[in-house]
């Protein structure tokens, strides 16, 4: 009986006297040699392009231990480009004449193509409640005006494609959260669909780092991470991968094949004039690659070690982001803790606008039920004087439920 030796030995001679097959052997020995050799390079390759999930660096985050006095805020937020009438970055001080931090801060940040505005009054009079200064800050790109043009412009899409990079809106968030750390010992975040996406990310961002401590909750009203939209799935992975094109042509062939599928811009009709006002309802469609970057870079979030209390608004209905992973995601915050932090989710019919919800511009039936629910919970868990009571009246007339408390004795709360 051959032993395995002799046997090794034979095929090794057959296939020597078998040259075109020992050729390919050896060539394909070769092949696998350098792949196994290039396999980290590759991989690191791989995941600073395609699998591409966080662009901010350490050196970001460091930024937040600046130090920055409230009495600096106003210099530090000043506009230095043309923005839109009421587009512009904003303090609303808790005391009006007096530049001094509150115990809270509420920061705002709006939601993509949109401005301060979107879901005003409700930051304002949930600052005005909490007895908080307020900041309303402007996602890059958005509510911007070219130079020449009248304030009263809508802003300019083209703006919004040139501006709103990826990067550029995770630094927002980290911005606008130094802001509100000048403002208030502690910060209360509300995030509006992309602004929610990007809350949410800075909650997982800070979880374990010195200010993590003083982000006191967050509001997140319809919350976007990912889009309802159906070719959302088709484009994500694809225009993904188009990033590993070289030589610069990614961006070129990726706004080029957009463009192709879905046309050269996109438009959304006018709900009232204000909406036309101070929402980009008109820009090219590759400027949507960079909301595409960013919530695909969301996808690979942990969130499981957020430790902020969370209140959640979604309507089922909204067909802009993609409820079931608003839900999932959701239910992942601070799972991975000894002791989940408080979290709320509430489902908000509406029949004006199922995806900005509390906004008088938009969904004006839906700004009370919001408003309040959102003051009870952060009331709740911030050690803040428990109740429902707003420091000042509404810019809007108040409802019989409202003004004889029968609103608040008839909406359950579950927390």
């Amino acid at each position: 009986m051959p032993t395995l030796g002799s046997q090794l030995r034979l095929r090794l001679e057959a296939l020597a006297l078998d040259r075109p097959r020992a050729r390919r052997a050896a060539a394909l020995a070769g092949v696998s040699y350098v792949a196994w050799r290039l396999l980290p390079r590759l991989r690191r390759l791989y995941r600073a392009t395609v699998d591409w999930r966080d662009p901010v660096l350490p050196r970001d985050l460091r930024a937040l231990r600046v130090p920055l006095a409230a009495a600096d805020v106003e210099d530090e937020i000043r506009e230095k480009r043309a923005v839109v009438d009421g587009a512009a970055r904003e303090v609303a001080w808790a005391a009006p004449g007096r530049r001094t931090r509150t115990a809270l801060a509420v920061v705002y940040v709006h939601g993509w193509g949109a401005c301060r505005q979107e879901i005003a009054p409700t930051p304002q009079l949930l600052a005005r409640a909490l007895g908080a200064n307020l900041y309303c800050h402007r996602l890059s790109g958005h509510g911007r005006r070219r130079a020449a043009a009248p304030a009263t412009d809508p802003p300019s899409g083209d703006i919004l494609l040139a501006e709103a990079t990826p990067r550029r809106l995770f630094l927002d968030a980290l911005e606008a959260f130094r802001v509100g750390l000048a403002l208030g010992d502690r910060v209360v975040v509300v995030g509006v669909s992309t602004g929610g996406g990007l809350a949410t990310w800075l909650a997982a961002r800070v979880a374990d780092e010195p200010e993590g401590d003083r982000l006191a909750a967050l509001v997140l009203v319809s919350p976007c991470y990912g889009l309802g939209h159906p070719l959302y799935p088709f484009l994500k992975k694809p225009f993904t991968f188009l990033r590993l094109v070289p030589f610069g042509l990614a961006p070129p062939l990726r706004a080029w094949l957009l463009a192709a599928l879905m046309g050269r811009e996109k438009r959304s009709p006018a709900v009232s004039p204000d909406h036309a006002r101070y929402n980009a309802l008109a820009y090219p469609h590759p400027a949507l690659l960079h909301l595409v970057d960013v919530l695909y870079g969301l996808e690979g979030l942990d969130v499981s070690r957020a430790r902020a209390p969370t209140f959640l608004v979604a309507n089922h209905g909204d067909a802009v982001i993609d409820f079931g992973r608003a839900a999932r995601v959701f239910e992942a915050l601070g799972a991975a803790l000894p002791s989940a932090p408080p979290k709320v989710m509430v489902a908000c019919p509406s029949d004006a606008h199922p995806h900005v919800l509390a906004s008088q511009m938009l969904s004006p039936n839906t700004v009370d039920g919001v408003l309040d629910a959102a003051i009870l919970f952060v009331r709740a868990h911030t050690g803040r004087d428990a109740g429902l009571r707003r420091k000042a009246a509404p810019s809007r007339p108040p409802s019989f439920g409202s003004v004889t408390g029968l609103d608040a004795l008839m909406r359950p709360f579950p927390f």
